[in-house]
């Protein structure tokens, strides 16, 4: 295999924008910094699942004369989504690739060898896969978006697809936290063993943030997930670089805060 390692990075709306508002343009620029050095330097190749083409459509355009709320959004997802694909273009400094998948299609096992040969070949191309839900043609969707895990789903979905070593889902705060309130730092071990673990932590996490429409709950069942299938996930502040989240130290040696869910494989 060309590279060492083949990784998901997911990133949040919320992570995305500042004030819950404006798009951190930095935070972008960051990101974008962080896979070219883990392709180039450390040959682990992300498929990058991202979200933001609503919040992004709405900064570009005024659709208050579309009383639908769902029919508002989707034209907001479809207006915002070639503008996030130009910002990732732009801070990688070379081309992209854009899939647009829906859960229907993902859920379908029969597509599943298709879109794993589509990013193996992008792969060996040096051409970073860009995936984002396709909100504008799947009115279901919308409707459940205050239930629904969105793009952390999609996330376990590619995850698996593409039997990737890892899954790193970026957000605003550090990690897990406990019902005490203290960072859960690492889960690991069998699956038999840690399963009461996620059972708590589940009926723990049981709120959901305003911007993002997952929140930590979905994060953890998408590890429970990948965990019993032999797949770490990591859950960490995407104010720190991906390759710091990955080690748990930054260069000079400091602990950087993080989840890991490190199954036995």
């Amino acid at each position: 295999m060309k590279y060492k390692e083949i990784q998901v990075v997911k990133i949040g709306s919320q992570a995305l924008f500042r004030d819950e508002i404006k798009l951190d343009f930095n935070r972008i620029d960051d990101l974008c910094l962080s896979l070219k050095f883990l392709r180039d330097e450390k040959k682990i190749m992300t498929v990058l699942i991202t979200s933001g083409a609503v919040s992004l459509g709405k900064q570009l355009a005024d659709l208050n004369h579309v009383s639908d709320p769902i029919l508002r959004d989707q034209i907001y997802a479809s207006i915002g989504q070639p503008e996030l694909m130009r910002l990732y273009s732009l801070n990688l400094g070379e081309n992209v690739c854009q899939l647009l998948p829906t859960h229907s299609i993902l859920n379908n096992g029969s597509h599943h060898s298709k879109i794993k040969k589509i990013v193996d070949g992008l792969i060996e191309a040096d051409i970073f896969p860009i995936i984002n839900y396709n909100d504008p043609v799947d009115d279901n969707e919308m409707m459940q978006v205050s239930t629904y895990t969105d793009n952390d789903k999609v996330a376990e979905e590619i995850s698996l697809i593409l039997g990737a070593r890892r899954l790193i889902i970026l957000t605003t705060v550090d990690g897990v936290i406990d019902c005490d309130g203290a960072l859960v730092t690492k889960i690991d071990g069998k699956y038999e063993t840690a399963k009461g673990i996620f059972k708590e932590l589940e009926i723990f996490c049981d709120g959901k943030n305003e911007r993002g429409t997952g929140g930590m709950i979905s994060k953890v069942k998408t590890a429970e997930k990948l965990y019993r299938e032999g797949i770490e996930t990591i859950i960490g502040n995407a104010s720190y670089q991906i390759n710091h989240l990955l080690e748990g130290r930054n260069e000079k040696g400091e602990t950087v805060p993080r989840t890991i869910f490190k199954p036995n494989n």
